[in-house]
């Protein structure tokens, strides 16, 4: 096992149990105290929410954030409806358990700096500068594809996976606000609320996507077009 792969499986651990100690990981990983340590405060850098609590029965939990900063309330974004033909993408992905809401936070952004490293690699790319996210939310498993679209899937570089997403309809709507994982659904079930108002079905068995037109900043900074998949 790569120490990524203990990290990740670390992570998946600790966001899972919420309350632990490092003589209690140390010895899950066969690790040293000093080990586990260590690798705790590799999953805070990353941005894992860890808490330490000191005596007798202390130990660190996983701080919840979004209870302390309460319910967001905003208006649904405007929507407009349009018809996306096949699409090939290429890319770096992530898969998780659907409420490694933390996972994602940390992992995401990691994606889009290696592909942002990395494009010049993938073959064939439609509009140069443009990254597409693919993700879907299904039976407790969350899969989140960081990458660009493609002519075609005949190349596919090492290290990255391509998709196919056939001809769909979609609900788009630019999503306004931080890059969170949490935001970001936040944003998009008020979108549903306001979709089924107007009688519209999205498709939970298809992929979602985020589009970020090219530019100078970061991903994170940078406008994403949400595209809602419909029935």
């Amino acid at each position: 096992m790569t120490k990524t792969e203990r990290l990740l499986e670390l992570m998946m651990v600790v966001y899972e149990r919420k309350r632990f100690t490092v003589d209690e990981l140390a010895a899950e990983f066969g690790v040293s105290y000093r080990t586990m340590l260590r690798y705790l405060q590799e999953l805070s850098g990353m941005g894992v929410p860890l808490y330490s609590e000191p005596g007798r029965h202390g130990g660190y939990s996983i701080t919840n954030q979004s209870s302390r900063r309460g319910r967001i309330e905003k208006s649904p974004p405007l929507t407009r409806r349009l018809v996306k033909p096949t699409t090939h993408v290429v890319g770096v992905e992530l898969k998780a358990p659907f409420a490694a809401v933390y996972m994602a936070n940390a992992i995401i952004p990691r994606l889009w700096r290696e592909l942002e490293v990395r494009q010049q690699e993938i073959a064939s790319p439609i509009a140069p500068g443009r990254m597409i996210g693919v993700v879907r939310n299904r039976n407790f498993a969350y899969h989140y594809i960081a990458g660009v679209e493609v002519a075609s899937l005949d190349t596919v570089p090492g290290g990255m996976v391509g998709i196919t997403l056939p001809t769909k309809a979609y609900a788009a709507y630019i999503h306004q606000g931080p890059h969170q994982r949490e935001e970001l659904d936040l944003t998009y079930f008020f979108t549903l609320e306001k979709l089924r108002q107007q009688n519209m079905d999205h498709d939970p068995d298809a992929y979602c996507l985020q589009v970020c037109k090219p530019g100078e900043t970061p991903i994170s900074t940078r406008e994403v077009e949400i595209y809602i998949p419909l029935k």
